[in-house]
Parts: C-alpha cells; structure tokens; sequence
C-alpha cells in the first residue's frame, strides 16, 4: 500500500514537471502555497494547463489527506465562484431571526421594478398593492436600486431570502434537490436560490444560522440615471418539494458598509409558471368585500278606493206591484236598523 501511494505521487509531480516545469513543481515540493508564485514566471506555453492555482492547492490538500483518491478523477473539477469570506455576516450578530421591516435609511435606500409590457403575458411581474415579485423559474429580473446620495466603493448589497410565516422564519431556505442535481457540481452556488448576474457577485453562507445570501458592490448610477440596475434571478419553484415546498417567501436585501447597515428592504416572493395569472388572482382575493344594497320596494301613499255596492233594479209596468214593492223596500229599511 505504501509502494503504491509513492509511486502515484512519484508519477504526479512528474508529469507536472513535464508539462509546466520545476517553476510550478518547486512549491508543492517544498510545500509553499501556489498563491505566492507570482503571475510574470509563466510563458507561453504554460496557458494550455490542465489546472488552475485553486485546483493545485486543493489537488495537494487532498493528496496528504488520501493518498488514493486518483489523478484522473480531479481533472474534471471546475474553478468555483467566489465565496464572501472577508465579507461580516451582520445579521448573525443579533438574532437568528433577519429583520425583514422595510428601512429605507439616511440614504432613501428603495427599489422600482419598471416594466413596459402588459402584466398578463410576462416573464415577471411586480404589485404594489401586494408588495409582492411574482416571476418565472431561472428568468433575470431587473432591480433598480434609488438612493438620495452617491454611495463611497466599500458599499454593497446583500440579497437573501426568508420564509415569510412565523412557523417556518427560523428555517434556512434552501434549493429542492431536483434542479440542484441538474446543475455542475462542486459549485458554491448550486444550493443558493437569490443570484445575480454579475461578474463581482459573491456568495455566504453564515457560520453561525447556515444562512445563504449573495452580495454584489454596490456601483453609483452612471451619468444622466438616477438608479443603479441589478439582474436577479431565482432557480426554483415556490412550490418545489425539497424546497420552499409552498411556504411564503420574502426576500430581503439589505444596503450595508461594513458592520453598518445604511437601508432594508422586503419583498414578498413567489416563483411561478404563470406570474400574470397568479398576481391578478391574488389581487382580486385581497380586494375589499363589496356589501351588497337589496333595493327595498318604495311605498307610495295610494288613494283607497270605495267599492260601492251593486245596485238592483226591478222593473214593473203595474202601478199596484210598484207601490207594493215601495213599501216594502220602507219596511226593510225599519227592520235592518232593529235587527242588524
């Protein structure tokens, strides 16, 4: 077993002495770091390496760890993004609970979504009356970010995402396992799910709460603009099990310079398949109940009418059946005033 670790070791070192030289072998031997070999000692011919100064430093890590973890199988490890190591991790300080009350500061720290195009057939879409983001899975959205003042360079903006309901807000919101199996691996990112497009954006993880966040400097708008623009995107559903698994979502972004936080803000989150659909059910449920008015029928004074009272004729051509007919008509006068 020790003949052969020393013999794959012996082979290592020697074909990097073959292809780059004993300038690039001279440290691993003597066990200096890669990072102290300053960038003029390469030529022309050593840009065609296999490996990168990160992957050097991480190849001989793993030698004195394991001696028989094969060559082969490291080649095929990429360069990983960068990590905010030097970057305080300000919200560990104080709770494991981010504060998620919007403050836009001293400085007037507040976000605009502009869109031109009709909310119905869109890629994204944001309610003001919700204060709700609603957006499609792996689609950059563009944030601009408004301040009163211009900002020095140690400036920058923090991104991370919460659970909105109280039960879950101590929870770590992390990718599902499905679509992070779909991406390269060895990648800092792969389990983040707030990321900007942006060559200086930096991804933490707290120590301590095993939060995730992205950060990316904050740069001044350019001339003739009064907002700086970010692209953001999310690589997960809201309801992907594994995951944000159908809980509310709020993402919180934070303006800080150094230990000092200049300006917070929150916004509700939700990643969808349809965002025009989904924003306009949500506002016609939070839309006030209406009360119903049933029309109650007018009364109107009528005038009551009498119903007069049939009359009957008896017609006769004998005088004798008349008079007859007269005085009986007096005598039935008489007889209802007594009887009824």
């Amino acid at each position: 077993m020790i003949i052969l670790s020393f013999v794959s070791t012996f082979f290592f070192f020697l074909t990097i002495y073959c292809s780059c030289g004993w300038k690039v072998c001279r440290p691993l031997i003597e066990g200096k770091k890669m990072a102290n070999i300053p960038s003029t000692t390469f030529d022309d011919s050593e840009e065609n390496l296999l490996f990168s100064l990160e992957t050097y430093a991480s190849l001989s890590r793993l030698l004195d760890n394991d001696d028989n973890v094969l060559l082969t199988q490291l080649k095929d490890i990429p360069d990983l993004v960068p990590i905010a190591d030097s970057v305080p991790f300000i919200q560990s300080s104080s709770s494991c609970l981010p504060a998620t009350t919007p403050w836009p500061g001293n400085c007037g720290f507040q976000v605009k979504f502009i869109q031109e195009k009709s909310p119905k057939h869109v890629n994204w879409t944001y309610s003001t009356t919700q204060n709700k983001l609603y957006i499609k899975k792996d689609v950059s959205c563009p944030f601009s970010f408004f301040t009163n003042s211009m900002m020095p360079k140690n400036v920058f903006i923090r991104a991370m995402a919460v659970y909105t309901s109280p039960e879950h807000a101590s929870e770590v919101v992390t990718r599902c396992i499905t679509h992070c199996s779909l991406e390269v691996p060895y990648r800092v990112d792969t389990e983040h799910l707030v990321r900007c497009e942006s060559n200086q954006a930096m991804y933490q993880v707290d120590p301590e709460t095993k939060r995730q966040c992205v950060i990316v400097p904050f740069e001044n708008p350019p001339v003739g603009q009064n907002f700086s623009t970010y692209l953001y995107k999310f690589p997960c559903f809201s309801s992907c099990c594994g995951g944000p698994n159908r809980r509310p979502l709020t993402l919180v972004i934070t303006l800080e310079q150094e230990n000092n936080l200049l300006g917070r803000l929150a916004i509700n989150l939700k990643i969808c398949a349809s965002p025009g659909r989904d924003r306009a059910s949500d506002e016609q449920i939070s839309l006030p109940e209406r009360a119903i008015v049933v029309p109650t029928p007018s009364r109107k004074k009528t005038k009551r009418r009498r119903r007069r009272k049939p009359e009957f004729v008896i017609k006769t051509d004998n005088r004798k059946c008349y008079e007859f007919l007269k005085r009986m008509r007096r005598f039935h006068r008489f007889a209802q005033q007594w009887v009824f």
